[in-house]
């Protein structure tokens, strides 16, 4: 049985969480849409190589120290291309609050669903790397949208 004070710690928890998504596609995406956003080529590559070594690796070799350290950096270097150091420090504290969740959630991630992050954040690079931020970003927001619906399944 759930005590009140349980079930309102798990509401509390939960709302949390679903703010901090909202939180994640009102400052990734509108990163995107800032006048000074410039991709580092030498960045985006290091990145996608990142991801391929993730999507080629055994399930069982990734660590949920390495998933949350790729995955905050891909999201952090999204930020950064925007040039804006308030954004840019706004997502720093948004990962450090995320490490917490995340690395409580990693056992729970499926193999399909790491795959399928992975395969997400490259079609945003490649659609970066293209020159087509209205693309990337649609993507950007719908990666971080299905994320926000189940977050012990999602990215």
């Amino acid at each position: 049985m759930i005590s009140g004070r349980n079930l309102s710690s798990q509401r509390s928890r939960s709302d949390a969480v679903a703010e901090s998504y909202q939180f994640r596609l009102v400052i990734e995406c509108g990163a995107m849409r800032q006048p000074g956003f410039r991709v580092d080529p030498a960045a985006l590559a290091a990145l996608r190589g990142a991801q391929k070594e993730i999507l080629n690796a055994a399930a069982a070799s990734i660590t949920r120290e390495r998933w949350f350290r790729v995955n905050a950096a891909y999201h952090e270097a999204l930020v950064a291309w925007s040039g804006n150091r308030f954004l840019l420090q706004a997502i720093r504290q948004q990962n450090n609050l995320r490490r917490m969740t995340e690395y409580a959630d990693f056992d729970e991630l499926s193999e399909a669903r790491i795959q399928r992050a992975c395969g997400e954040h490259i079609a945003i690079l490649d659609a970066l790397a293209e020159g087509d931020l209205g693309y990337a970003e649609a993507l950007l927001r719908r990666h971080i949208e299905r994320a926000g619906r189940d977050p012990a399944q999602e990215d």
